[in-house]
C-alpha cells in the first residue's frame, strides 16, 4: 500500500529512529539517502523542506516535519499498530512525553550531541577534551539515576508493547556502545532485548547501508 510516505536521510544515530518506525509499522516509503555533512542538506530544494538543514524528514502527502522524535510521534498516532504502545488519555501521554523529553534533552542533545561534537566532529566545533568527559559523565549519571525503571518490571520501557520512547532510548545507548559507555547490566540485557527485533535490524541495514 502506497502511504505517500518520504524520507530523508541516513547514516546517524537520528536518521534509524525513522527508518525503525516505518519497519515496525510496515509501511512503505520512499527513501532519499542523504547524509548530514554531504552537501546534500544546503541544497535549495532541501532547504525548503527544512531551513535548518537537518535530517531526517518526513513528507506525508503535503505534510512536512522534522525532528526525529516528532517524527516518532506522528507516525505513532497517523498509523497505529496494535503491537506499537499508544497512550490513550492524558496520563498516559504525559508518562511518554516525560520519557520522550528526559531521553532528547538530557542523554541525547545534553550528553551524546556534546562528545559527538567535540569529539568526533572537533574539527568543525573545536576539541574540548573536558566538555567531552563531562557530556559521558553526565549520561552515565542521568543513566544511572533511572537504571531501575529500564528493563526491570517489564520489557519496556511503558509495559509490554514497544512505544516510541523505546526506540528514542535505544539508539542513544547503541550511541553510547560505539563512545565506549559502560551501561548497567540490566540496561544492556535491555538494550540488547530491543535490538533484536527484526525492524531495528531491517532499519540498521538501511541506515548504515555499507
Amino acid at each position: 500500500m502506497n502511504n505517500d510516505l518520504t524520507v530523508w536521510g541516513v547514516g546517524t544515530s537520528r536518521t534509524i529512529r525513522v527508518l525503525w518506525m516505518l519497519a515496525e509499522l510496515g509501511l512503505e516509503y520512499d527513501l532519499h539517502p542523504i547524509g548530514s555533512r554531504t552537501g546534500e542538506t544546503q541544497e535549495a530544494d532541501f532547504l525548503r523542506l527544512n531551513p535548518r538543514h537537518k535530517i531526517p524528514v518526513l513528507r506525508h502527502g503535503e505534510f512536512v516535519i522534522t525532528e526525529s522524535a516528532a517524527i516518532l510521534q506522528y507516525l505513532n498516532e497517523t498509523f497505529p499498530h496494535p503491537d506499537i504502545y499508544l497512550p490513550i488519555d492524558a496520563k498516559s501521554r504525559a508518562r511518554l512525553a516525560e520519557w520522550c523529553y528526559f531521553i532528547m534533552t538530557e542523554l541525547d542533545a545534553g550528553s551524546l550531541y556534546v562528545v559527538r561534537r567535540h569529539a568526533g566532529l572537533k574539527q568543525v566545533y573545536g576539541e574540548a577534551p573536558s566538555a567531552v568527559e563531562a557530556g559521558k559523565s553526565y549520561f552515565l549519571h542521568n543513566l544511572g539515576a533511572m537504571a531501575s525503571r529500564i528493563g526491570v518490571e517489564s520489557p519496556y520501557l511503558l509495559g509490554e508493547k514497544l512505544s516510541t520512547a523505546d526506540i528514542l532510548m535505544t539508539t542513544c545507548l547503541e550511541w553510547a556502545l560505539i563512545e565506549k559507555l559502560a551501561l548497567p547490566d540490566n540496561v544492556m540485557k535491555y538494550r540488547n532485548r530491543v535490538a533484536s527485533r527484526p525492524a531495528f535490524k531491517a532499519a540498521l541495514a538501511k541506515n548504515f547501508p555499507e
